[in-house]
This record gives C-alpha cells, sequence and structure tokens, in this order.
C-alpha cells in the first residue's frame, strides 16, 4: 500500500444543465475508504460522476460478494487497487462484464495484489493470454496516454503524475492507453458480444492525491458508450540496440493492426524520446494510410541513424498511430542505448536520418500495392545523363542493410553524400544536385558492405 499522504480532492461544482434526452448514468463505486482511511478515490470518482450529471452510489466491499450493485446500475468502479478480495468477489466482477456492465478496475504495482489478479483472471475467462512483467517505482512521466480515455471529451496527451506501476501485455483483445518508455503500464479490454468493457491502470496515486478530473471523466465517457480506438500499433526489434559514442544505426521492424469493423484513415509517424525526455521528431512521418477492417499491416523493416553529436544514454524509439500530432490512438515503444565509448577507428555519424517509410506507406495502403523486392544489390544508370543541374540515381536492396552512396570528382574529392545509414530492402531514389558544382564527369558510388561496391558515371553539362 502507498503511503503517501493523501490530501481530499475538492471539486467546485457549478449548476449542471442537462440537455433533453442527454444520458444520466447510474454507476456503482466500490468504496476504498476501509482499507485505509487516506484512500480517498471512491469519493473524487463520487464527485466527478456527480459533476458529470450521473446518479452514483457508493456500495460496500460486501456488495462483491453478491452482485448487488449489478442490475441496478450501468457501470461500476472499483476504486481501491490494494484491497483484498476474495475469489468469489473477483469473480462477481466478470459476472458484471458478462452482464454487458462495464469496469474501471483500479490495479497497483504489486502484481500479487487481488486487483491485478482480477485483472488477469478475467482475460483468462475471455480467453486473453495475459503476462505481467514487471513492477517500477518512482514518478513515471512523462506517461503518455493514447485511445479514447485520452481524447473522448478533453484531450490529454500525458499524466504528470503516476507514482509507481506494473507493467505486462497480451497478445490480442486489449488496447494500451498508458505507455511510458518502452512500457505499458493502462489497458482496455475490448468488448465483445459476450461481455463488457473493462479498463484499468496500475496507479491509484492519480486518483488519490493527484485526482484528475478531466482523465476520470474520459475514463467514465469511454466506458459507458464502451468506445475503443481499433488501430493498434506495434514496433520491436530482433535483440538489444546499442550504439557507440560516435552514433550508428539500426533497424527495427513495425506493424498495425486494424481490429474495427471499418476501414481506418490515419497517419503513422516515428519519434525518439531522448535521455532527458524530451521527445525529437518526427523521424519520419506519412499521413492518410488506409488500413482495411480487421486486418493487419505487412510487416516492415524500417531504420534509423543516430547521430555522433546526440548525447549518450537510453533513447525510446516511439511508432505513434493516429491524427498528426494529435488525437494518439496508440503508441508502441522500444529502447536503445547510445555508449559513452566508441572504438577510434570509426567515423561519426552526422544525421538522423531514417528510413523504409516508403515500405510502410505500400504495405498499410488500399490503394496502393507493395512494389516487388529486388532480386539483387544493385547500382542502376543515373538519369538523365549527362544532366542539368540534377540527376536521379537509384539503388536497389533485397534485404535491410547499410548503405552509403557518395559522389565524387574526377580527383577522388568527396562532393557529395546522398545516404548513409540502414536502408530497408527495396528501390532507393536519390537526387544529386549539382548547381554549385563545375561542368564536368563525375563519379557516384554505392556501398554496401559485401554485398555491393559499384560505381556510375555522371557527365554534368551547363
Amino acid at each position: 500500500m502507498k503511503r503517501t499522504t493523501a490530501f481530499l480532492f475538492t471539486v467546485t461544482l457549478s449548476v449542471v444543465l442537462l440537455v433533453s434526452g442527454a444520458f444520466a448514468a447510474n454507476i456503482a463505486i466500490i468504496e476504498s475508504q476501509s482499507f485505509n482511511a487516506n484512500d480517498i478515490m471512491d469519493i473524487n470518482w463520487q464527485a466527478v460522476a456527480t459533476g458529470m450529471g450521473h446518479n452514483v452510489t457508493i456500495y460496500p466491499q460486501t456488495a462483491l460478494d453478491n452482485g448487488s450493485f449489478i442490475t441496478p446500475n450501468d457501470m461500476a468502479i472499483i476504486s481501491s487497487g490494494v484491497g483484498t478480495m476474495s475469489f468469489q468477489r473477483r469473480q462477481m466482477i466478470i459476472e458484471c462484464l458478462y452482464a454487458g456492465k462495464p469496469v474501471y478496475l483500479q490495479c497497483e504495482r504489486d502484481m500479487t495484489g487481488s486487483s491485478n489478479i482480477a485483472w488477469e483472471e478475467a482475460l483468462f475467462q475471455f480467453g486473453i493470454s495475459w503476462s505481467w512483467l514487471g513492477a517500477d517505482p518512482g514518478n513515471l512521466v512523462p506517461m503518455y496516454l493514447s485511445g479514447p480515455i485520452s481524447n473522448v471529451t478533453y484531450p490529454i496527451s500525458n499524466m504528470p503524475m503516476f507514482m509507481d506501476g506494473g507493467y505486462g501485455s497480451a497478445v490480442s483483445g486489449v488496447e494500451t492507453t498508458h505507455h511510458y518508455a518502452d512500457k505499458e503500464y493502462g489497458w482496455i479490454l475490448r468488448p465483445t458480444a459476450d461481455h463488457a468493457m473493462m479498463a484499468t491502470n496500475t496507479d491509484q496515486e492519480w486518483v488519490r492525491t493527484f485526482a484528475d478530473p478531466n482523465l476520470m471523466e474520459n475514463y467514465i465517457n469511454t466506458l459507458l458508450p464502451q468506445t475503443t480506438a481499433d488501430l493498434q500499433v506495434r514496433a520491436w526489434t530482433t535483440g538489444p540496440v546499442t550504439l557507440p559514442n560516435v552514433g550508428g544505426a539500426f533497424v527495427y521492424n513495425a506493424q498495425v493492426h486494424n481490429w474495427g469493423p471499418v476501414a481506418q484513415v490515419f497517419d503513422a509517424w516515428i519519434r525518439v524520446q531522448l535521455p532527458n525526455g524530451n521527445l525529437f521528431g518526427p523521424t519520419q512521418q506519412f499521413t492518410g494510410l488506409t488500413l482495411a477492417p480487421s486486418t493487419s499491416s505487412a510487416v516492415v523493416t524500417l531504420s534509423q541513424s543516430v547521430p555522433g553529436f546526440a548525447p549518450p544514454g537510453i533513447y525510446y524509439m516511439q511508432a505513434v498511430v493516429g491524427s498528426y500530432s494529435w488525437p494518439i490512438k496508440n503508441i508502441d515503444a522500444f529502447a536503445f542505448t547510445k555508449l559513452v565509448i566508441s572504438p577510434d577507428d570509426m567515423e561519426p555519424v552526422n544525421t538522423w536520418q531514417a528510413g523504409g517509410m516508403e515500405a510502410f506507406q505500400q504495405t498499410a495502403s488500399l490503394n496502393e500495392s507493395p512494389s516487388a523486392i529486388p532480386l539483387e544489390y544493385t547500382l542502376s544508370e543515373p538519369y538523365p545523363n549527362p544532366f542539368n543541374p540534377t540527376a536521379q540515381v537509384s539503388v536497389s536492396l533485397p534485404e535491410a542493410a547499410p548503405l552509403a552512396v557518395t559522389v565524387y570528382n574526377m580527383h577522388g574529392q568527396e562532393v557529395a553524400r546522398l545516404a548513409e545509414g540502414i536502408s530497408s530492402a527495396g528501390t532507393h531514389e536519390f537526387s544529386f544536385d549539382g548547381s554549385e558544382l563545375a561542368s564536368g564527369v563525375y563519379i557516384v558510388r554505392a556501398v554496401s558492405p559485401g554485398h555491393l561496391n559499384q560505381s556510375r558515371k555522371l557527365v554534368l553539362m551547363k
């Protein structure tokens, strides 16, 4: 149980005018103060729900023994994350969901706590595989929010307080709502014809001591109509990513799922959370993607270079879907580390260059079919050639690989660098601008170690 001294959440309520036909719900709140007098989550929820015009009843814990709270109410809030609940009481939460009544279940960082077990048992009951993965202490901010709880009534992009939290994941059927670094601390069990929606997160301090009324209202407005975000994005690497101090590049995978019954038009972008917590980017962005109902995009390979001037520390690569830059429907992230030391013989990277987004566009769009992956590593003939002042240079890669494309003059001096870092599988087009150069012959060279070392002649005629 958390021991932070609680303060009473006070709300000044103005007169609530319910428009004709507005839905005034009956909301059951299972009390929290019998476990700890400072655990005033129940009256904080009551203040917000009453202020919204709903009818609220606070029930004792014993209501979970017989389910007396289920029939008279439209939804239930289990306000304590630290109370002890017997197997019978945990089963009554499942009965509430079977009855079509959505539930907000407060969990905590203790994965062996009753509320955390209740969440896991409910998911198991509905055929969803769940894993509690660990717990983190401290104020886990910025805690990014996504889905309807971040935008159904009030736009809320992150939480200024999230004290301690357990994190976990499910394979499907669960929408993530709380994202800190590369872990997830809040979720929504998606409703089906068999059961209602259930939402949770693993910190009760945001209700008890911080008492964010806007987020509480968003939860209530999400649960009552049982709305969910249909898009979910995933981003991952095949192993740990560690870069030297001079920088480097890595590849990773991304995929978007549309769990909903209708096609989704959305934006996707990649951003980087820096070691100091600030966001950088987007390093990649695409708008107007379309994904058919109940389908997933192909797994695409993306790449990211990290420059030498970026400070050492732990970074988080975030894949985001929604409407750029708000509202966000879903986020996923993974960590990478930039070291203090580096080998002496490495050339520093000087760009945040990213690649592979064109492949994402092709696989996520209904209006375009994926282009064929090349069978060979090739540097095509530049076009036009002779040129004035720009020429297009095309390089084909059968798989994601390091690629450098450089232009030299006839004295062997580098005059332009068109690409440097990891590039995704596919055909890549680069533009060489010779407007500042003298007429003459130039050499473009494409190098992918172990695969490609090829040169073509360019003639600039002014």
